[in-house]
């Protein structure tokens, strides 16, 4: 089982350069904010422990678009901050 990450899964396959490390950065943040609140929320044992290991992948993904030499940290704050606030969550409760 798994909600968005497979652990099993070797990756690779893609050129970064192809894509817009914004967009994937985003894509990463919202996917952060879906497994945190399972990760805190769930009744289900085995699926907040999955979302856990998942937050972990996701957290190594958003790193790796950070540095991408077209990434743009500004882009990046105002998307975070509009994924916030779809989530209506306080801005202490996420450090990236």
């Amino acid at each position: 089982m798994f909600f968005i990450y497979d652990d099993r899964s070797k990756g690779g396959g893609f050129n970064p350069m192809d894509l817009n490390p914004n967009k994937m950065y985003k894509k990463h943040i919202e996917n952060w904010f879906y497994l945190s609140f399972i990760a805190t929320t769930s009744d289900i044992f085995s699926e907040r422990n999955q979302a856990r290991k998942e937050l972990d992948i996701c957290e190594r993904k958003q790193a790796y678009w950070k540095k991408h030499p077209e990434f743009d940290p500004e882009i990046a704050t105002h998307d975070t901050e509009n994924v916030r606030k779809s989530w209506k969550m306080d801005k202490n409760s996420i450090d990236n």
